[in-house]
């Protein structure tokens, strides 16, 4: 059996901080890899993580969804 993965390691992993995973977690958990809960803690499996990354694709975020402030409209 191959050992589970702690919230720091998938974080560094995923190159994002341990807080941004919490808050990923937060907003939407199945924009994450399927975790294991012991006690209080989650662990996530290599294999599901893997599996998880290997079906993660660029044209899965919608163009038509625009990121960051929206822009401030010129009168005119």
């Amino acid at each position: 059996m191959r050992r589970l993965m702690n919230k720091a390691e998938l974080a560094d992993l995923l190159g994002i901080t341990p807080r941004s995973l919490d808050r990923r977690r937060e907003r939407d958990p199945r924009s994450l890899p399927p975790a294991v809960r012991l006690g209080r803690s989650l662990r996530w499996r290599p294999e599901d993580v893997e599996e998880w990354l290997g079906r993660q694709t660029e044209d899965q975020v919608s163009p038509s969804v625009r990121r960051g402030r929206p822009r401030l409209r010129s009168c005119g």
